[in-house]
């Protein structure tokens, strides 16, 4: 997780040209996050990071910031009073980590090469960033239903990088999307019905960590999009 430390820094400022500027209550919510933070985190590693620094490279994009300006992100009072995403968010993610670690590894071999995609590469890109989605809020409460269809729409997706593996056989991209397909299917194959949603009625942390898996996946193709388009504008 990530506490925003920008509207504290602009707190209680007198220039009109600062940025987030907090109300009265506001702030003493900031300042409550930020003890809490704290203390949620003491026996983990916490870094101060400002914007500029290049750590900012590690952290992932399925960290939520605590005060942040993103869809989904909890407010500093939420954060405070008891956010209902916060035991989901923090939850372990075994598939998303396992997916980092082959992005890392496929991303410096691409760049390695200066990787330039084949038209049926570039298509493959465009068709699987343009099927994720990114996930739905983690406080957003579900019904067995709800889950069930997004579980499905998990496992359609993976299907969808299987095919993508087998057209792209014999290419570097094919064995990216047979590798974390493969990573998908068996972290999703004990997830039954019951195994679907949480005791607070929230997605499961298993379902939450496959979809984020798959945001990763997104992301890491979204850096390739250019490149697709500019293979395919050019064959055409």
């Amino acid at each position: 997780m990530i506490l925003s430390l920008g509207a504290l820094r602009h707190s209680g400022s007198t220039d009109d040209s600062s940025r987030n500027v907090l109300s009265a209550s506001e702030d003493d919510d900031a300042s409550a996050a930020l003890w809490r933070f704290l203390a949620d985190h003491a026996c983990h590693r916490v870094s101060l990071l400002d914007e500029n620094f290049s750590e900012w490279d590690s952290v992932r994009i399925d960290f939520v910031t605590i005060g942040g300006d993103e869809e989904g992100d909890p407010s500093f009072g939420q954060y405070v009073r008891g956010w209902s995403g916060y035991d989901l968010v923090k939850s372990p993610r075994p598939l998303a980590d396992e997916i980092v670690k082959v992005i890392k590894v496929f991303d410096e071999a691409f760049l390695e090469v200066r990787w330039l995609p084949s038209m049926k590469e570039a298509e493959a890109i465009l068709d699987v960033v343009g099927r994720i989605s990114w996930p739905p809020r983690a406080d957003v409460p579900v019904s067995l239903d709800m889950a069930s269809s997004r579980a499905h729409e998990v496992g359609e997706l993976t299907k969808s990088l299987v095919c993508w593996s087998v057209a792209l056989e014999r290419s570097e991209l094919g064995r990216f999307f047979r590798t974390v397909a493969g990573i998908l299917q068996d972290g999703m194959i004990s997830l039954g019905d019951e195994a679907l949603v949480s005791g607070g009625r929230l997605v499961s942390a298993e379902l939450y960590d496959a979809e984020w898996t798959l945001a990763l996946i997104k992301d890491f193709l979204n850096g390739y999009v250019p490149r697709a388009r500019g293979v395919i504008q050019t064959k055409e």
